[in-house]
């Protein structure tokens, strides 16, 4: 990736370490390499600015007898690196967001002061110059008493990271520390990489890497279960489509009319002859299983599952539970819900709430909810003090999180905070 590192040589014995040390040239630096030791400096594996032969053999000998019961591969001979400004840059894997990058300064700052900051990956330029802006060290980096460091090489290092990462989901975690950032350039002073095994790594690579915007912003929804009965959850839902005037096109699916509130119905969603982007499933939880398959087979590729009646009523609704999430993941669709309310983008006119929804403003305000009665409560309790943009609800989240339905709306030039 074009980092530079100190390199590094690694020794079998005593007499190796000598004739490498003498090639590289003094000082050098030892280090234990072994697959049983992670942190190395704190186990004594780690020999500093070692000025002679003499040195060499005798931190050699210190480090080997130190580590006799663990399994050694040798001992690495590394070039001593000019002092600098330590930094750590870091990355892992969080369960919900995926790879995060880490940046701080090192030594005291990172170990005592925790001064360090976040972002998930990927980043643009603007994140990572906000991260180096942002942390209480950075007069240190901006430069004192005429010293500063290469502010430009330090994004490109950041950037370096984040392309590695996101090319390589194989890396579970990975650790820079130290860095030594100087007034031109900079170099890895010691690195370490925990990679995972293929199997834990495949759903990474085959994360699910659908634009957002869509399922915030779809032209076009099928509604299954749409109803032109009053009082009908199904009725609710495709209602509040054609009152707030959805800007895309709607399909009510319905098996038994020709007609559901004036639009023209389809017996199956596979009936519908163009390309759907979203469908709301209303259908009762015994036939939903098979009303998300032929979602699948149209090649839709969000659905809201606005039904209840899945785990949260005991182990038979676990078990249909666990069949859909079967389903969405080998055909690699999003899903939100089940047992939610759907989700308001007054920017799109959309309302998919299942209940009855008056006139809303057009606000910059985005909500995450578990239940849709929580919302709405929330929404119409609070239209004449301020107005909603996007509002969410996620109930039993079998796929869509709450951290997914952050990311879009961090985005959406219509959104300025989110409440949750």
């Amino acid at each position: 990736m074009g980092i530079a590192t100190t390199g590094y040589l690694v020794a079998g014995s005593e007499d190796e370490a000598v004739e490498m040390a003498n090639a590289v040239g003094y000082p050098v630096v030892l280090k234990i390499v072994s697959p049983d030791v992670v942190h190395k400096t704190d186990a004594g594996g780690v020999k500093l600015n070692l000025k002679h032969a003499e040195d060499v053999r005798r931190g050699y000998q210190a480090i080997v007898g130190a580590f006799k019961y663990q399994h050694i591969v040798g001992v690495s001979v590394q070039k001593m690196a000019a002092p600098g400004v330590e930094a750590i840059i870091g990355v892992t894997r969080d369960p919900s967001f995926g790879p995060v990058l880490m940046f701080g300064l090192g030594g005291v700052f990172v170990e005592v002061l925790k001064d360090v900051t976040f972002r998930v990956l990927p980043v643009t330029e603007a994140d990572i110059a906000e991260m180096i802006g942002e942390i209480k060290g950075y007069p240190l980096l901006k430069g004192r008493r005429g010293v500063s460091v290469d502010i430009p090489a330090l994004k490109a290092l950041l950037m370096k990271i984040s392309e590695l990462v996101m090319a390589f989901p194989e890396i579970g975690e990975l650790d820079l520390n130290p860095v030594f950032l100087y007034p031109e350039g900079n170099v890895a002073v010691d690195a370490r990489i925990f990679v995972r095994d293929a199997e834990d790594a495949a759903p990474a690579r085959a994360a699910k890497k659908q634009n957002m915007r869509d399922f915030f912003y779809p032209k076009s929804i099928a509604v299954l279960g749409a109803s032109g009965v009053p009082g009908k959850l199904g009725y609710n839902v495709f209602r509040n489509l054609i009152f707030h005037e959805f800007k895309g096109k709607i399909y009510p699916i319905n098996a038994k009319n020709d007609y559901v509130q004036g639009v023209k119905a389809h017996k199956n969603i596979l009936d519908v002859p163009d390309p759907v982007d979203l469908a709301i499933v209303l259908v009762p939880a015994g036939a939903a299983q098979a009303a998300v398959e032929d979602c699948c087979r149209k090649g839709v590729r969000f659905l809201v599952v606005e039904t209840a009646g899945f785990a949260e009523t005991g182990e038979e609704g676990k078990k249909v539970h666990a069949r859909i999430k079967e389903i969405i993941e080998a055909n690699g669709c999003r899903v939100l819900g089940p047992n939610c309310s759907g989700v308001i983008n007054t920017h799109h006119n959309m309302v998919q709430s299942i209940g009855l929804i008056e006139e809303l403003g057009k606000g910059n305000v985005g909500m995450v909810a578990q239940a849709g009665a929580y919302a709405a409560g929330i929404i119409t309790g609070l239209r004449h003090v301020l107005d909603f943009g996007i509002a969410a609800t996620i109930g039993n989240k079998m796929d869509i999180s709450e951290a997914d339905l952050l990311e879009y709306p961090g985005q959406d030039d219509h959104i300025d905070v989110i409440a949750m």
